[in-house]
């Protein structure tokens, strides 16, 4: 089992998911952009190789250091490290293509 930093506080995947905006004024527009933006982060890193996404959710979503994800997973921490790099390179291209076709009116 990994440990996480003492004290640290981390959001699960399901806290991240159900997530609302914090503005009282937020309204019901706002609340569909934020669940679309969710369910495409969502799909895109569901969508990772899985020896990309197997370092990357432990590093950001259950805020694990990446030595202790090289440690817990048998690797070399230069691995954990490259493997991070590139799903998160990946993520920002596939997110941000996908940002711009629907700016320009394409569909998803």
């Amino acid at each position: 089992m990994l440990r996480t930093e003492r004290g640290a506080q981390h959001l699960t995947q399901q806290q991240l998911a159900d997530a609302t905006p914090s503005s009282p004024g937020a309204d019901a527009l706002e609340l569909l952009f934020d669940a679309e933006d969710a369910r495409h982060v969502r799909t895109a890193v569901h969508d990772l190789p899985a020896h990309q996404r197997e370092v990357l959710l432990p590093l950001y979503y259950d805020g694990y250091t990446q030595r202790e994800v090289a440690d817990h997973l048998g690797l070399p921490l230069g691995t954990v490290k490259s493997r991070c790099y590139s799903a998160v390179h990946r993520l920002h291209a596939e997110l941000l293509a996908l940002w711009r076709r629907d700016d320009a009116g394409g569909s998803t």
